[in-house]
């Protein structure tokens, strides 16, 4: 009985241990990031809500002019990093999912190939206060790619 009861709380501790280093592997994602777009600025706000839920915040501005907001969550879902992202104006309110298919340690991917713009969203660390961040797809036919190089403010 002790044996099982061994075995049993050595599995939970490396299941918890892996969600965490799933999560955690994101890290150089926190902190408040901004970018010149050809539209005015981009920031973007990465917080660690959990052990298994990071939180952000993308808010686009022409000068004073709020021209959207994205609500993004990236969370641990049957093994795979999952991005729940909301857009103001767009879908309904309701999210829309992307799966992670590449991590590294300065890199994450996300994709939804049924999505109509963007199918791929990625982040990579660019540098200790820098991130390239681009969406990606097929729109009407023709292949999109819109770059984000971002520095952390915060």
């Amino acid at each position: 009985m002790k044996t099982v009861l061994i075995i049993i709380i050595a599995f939970l501790a490396v299941s918890c241990s892996n969600k965490n280093t799933k999560i955690q592997s994101l890290d150089w994602m926190s902190g408040k990031w901004t970018a010149d777009v050809n539209e005015g600025t981009m920031t973007e706000t990465w917080t660690l809500k959990n052990d298994s839920t990071w939180v952000g915040e993308s808010i686009f501005m022409k000068g004073e002019q709020l021209l959207f907001t994205e609500k993004i969550s990236i969370i641990l879902r049957s093994d795979k990093l999952v991005c729940l992202i909301s857009v103001s104006d767009q879908n309904d309110g309701k999210e829309v999912v992307f799966v992670e298919s590449e991590r590294t340690d300065s890199k994450v991917v996300f994709e939804n190939k049924a999505h109509d713009y963007p199918q791929k969203i990625s982040y990579g660390k660019n540098g200790e206060d820098k991130m390239h961040a681009f969406v990606s797809g097929n729109m009407e036919g023709q292949f999109h790619k819109i770059d984000f190089d971002l520095k952390r403010v915060k």
